[in-house]
């Protein structure tokens, strides 16, 4: 009875060593799989992450490029144009070559980030903080719009300026320049407004930037747009103005010379008194030139 019992022990040792090192080894397989699951996991993170920085910097190159290749073409267009005054034409082109060295030197860090969460970051910037399309551009092409309508306004005033000095040397002859008067002083007037205009709406784009808000630069862009139209309405009527003194002087010359009545012949203007004040007015010179300064002698009367 008792070797039976002593059987029966060895017996069940046996058993529970035999499962015990079954357990043991289905533990070392299981542990060996969840060691590859997560060795792949890593791996799998670290290419999705490399894959999506890649994609990031990529499409965030397209952008700055698309960015830059239509500051270049504005750039060109800036440089060709010869109406534009040389003074803003380096003003306007100095800006747009510093827009796009920074966006190259921003094209340069995205490119360099070594991380997905640093690259987007930056990546947002070309659109939060360069607002190309949006802003500069039509920013810049207004301001080029205004220069080149301020070269027409000062070639305007060349020419109101003869235009008046002739009327003062046919009206010295005997013509009737009232009605031709009436226009030119319309047309100065319509300059006068011009000016202003355009250099309100000038100060206003300068004061915008690439950084600008939406809606700030969208209530710049419509009065400046407003103005514009308005100004070459105001061209359009000074050049109808101009047909009238043209067409009014040559049939008030016409009817001046056919009447018979002597017209005056003066190789001088009578010369405002205002030439010789002081402070010296500043009116421009007549073709025929003012007439000298009259000097007033007082002759002492003699003794008897």
């Amino acid at each position: 009875m008792k070797l039976k019992s002593i059987l029966f022990g060895l017996v069940l040792l046996l058993s529970f060593g035999l499962t015990t090192r079954v357990v043991w080894a289905a533990d070392g397989a299981y542990v060996t799989k969840i060691q590859e699951r997560l060795t792949a996991h890593v791996t799998n993170t670290a290419n999705r992450q490399a894959n999506e920085l890649t994609a990031i910097q990529q499409r965030a190159g397209t952008m700055i490029d698309e960015r830059i290749t239509a500051l270049t073409k504005l750039l060109g267009r800036i440089n060709e144009d010869t109406r534009l005054s040389s003074e803003d034409k380096t003003t306007m082109s100095n800006d747009i070559q510093t827009t796009i060295g920074n966006l190259q030197a921003l094209k340069a860090k995205i490119q360099a980030d070594t991380d997905a969460t640093t690259a987007r970051t930056d990546a947002k910037t070309i659109v939060s903080s360069y607002h190309i399309f949006v802003i500069y551009e039509p920013k810049e092409r207004l301001l080029v719009a205004i220069s080149n309508l301020q070269t027409v306004s000062s070639n305007v005033q060349t020419i109101t300026t003869n235009i008046q000095n002739f009327l003062n040397d046919e009206k010295a002859k005997g013509v009737d320049i009232t009605a031709a008067q009436a226009s030119l002083n319309d047309i100065i007037s319509k300059l006068s407004d011009i000016n202003t205009k355009l250099a309100s709406d000038k100060a206003s784009l300068t004061n915008l930037s690439v950084t600008s808000t939406d809606g700030s630069a969208k209530t710049v862009f419509t009065q400046v747009r407003q103005d514009l139209t308005t100004i070459r309405q105001d061209f359009a009527t000074i050049r109808q103005d101009f047909a009238k003194i043209k067409t009014g002087l040559t049939s008030e010359v016409k009817s001046a010379r056919l009447s018979g009545t002597p017209v005056p012949q003066l190789t001088c203007i009578p010369r405002p008194k205002c030439l010789d004040a002081s402070p010296r007015c500043a009116i421009a010179e007549p073709a025929h030139g003012w007439c000298p300064k009259t000097t007033i002698v007082i002759t002492p009367t003699p003794t008897p």
